[in-house]
């Protein structure tokens, strides 16, 4: 193979480890938008629960029955708590976190311009760049992979409420139908 073949073969290669750097990264830059939705997502249907859960509650003590009015308290507190921290963590995970980012303009120009010999085949500009694709991609994973524990937490909290609020329910049917 000859020095020229050999120049075409490592411009291919680094303008294919280029590209597929830019995917991995364009990978995760939607992955952080889908969960930061999702999380408020999760915010939404926190809302909506203690909306009801608290326009529910006059009309609990209105026609209380034989419940106390400690039990009520009791409920009420218990899946506003685990609500509560629902929306901590659904807030957690949209909470804006360090990570690499790319450097503005004006520095990248000063990089390459003091780091020129390094700049001028094809190849090693496809190498800087797919190693600060690669730089920043693996910063956002790690960010990424945050929103994900604080997201998981989260909807365990939500399904959490949603189960408290039946066992409640079926506590208080219990208490009523044995009288």
């Amino acid at each position: 193979m000859n020095k020229g073949e050999n120049i075409k073969n490592l411009t291919e290669i680094s303008s294919f480890a280029k590209s597929m750097t830019k995917i991995g990264y364009d990978s995760e830059v939607r992955r952080e938008d889908s969960l930061i939705q999702q999380a408020s997502q999760m915010q939404a249907a926190f809302s909506f629960t203690t909306a009801a859960l608290f326009m529910a509650t006059p009309v609990m003590f209105e026609y209380r029955g034989i419940l106390s009015f400690c039990y009520i308290y009791v409920v009420v507190s218990s899946i506003t708590a685990v609500l509560l921290f629902s929306l901590f963590a659904a807030t957690m995970a949209q909470n804006r976190m360090n990570r690499a980012v790319f450097s503005n303009g004006k520095s990248i120009i000063k990089y390459i311009e003091e780091n020129e010999e390094s700049f001028k085949d094809e190849s090693s500009r496809n190498k800087y760049t797919a190693e600060l694709y690669a730089e920043i991609e693996e910063s956002l994973i790690k960010t990424n992979d945050e929103r994900v524990f604080w997201i998981q937490w989260s909807m365990r909290a939500f399904y959490t409420a949603i189960a408290g609020s039946i066992l409640w329910f079926v506590i208080a049917l219990g208490q009523i139908l044995c009288r």
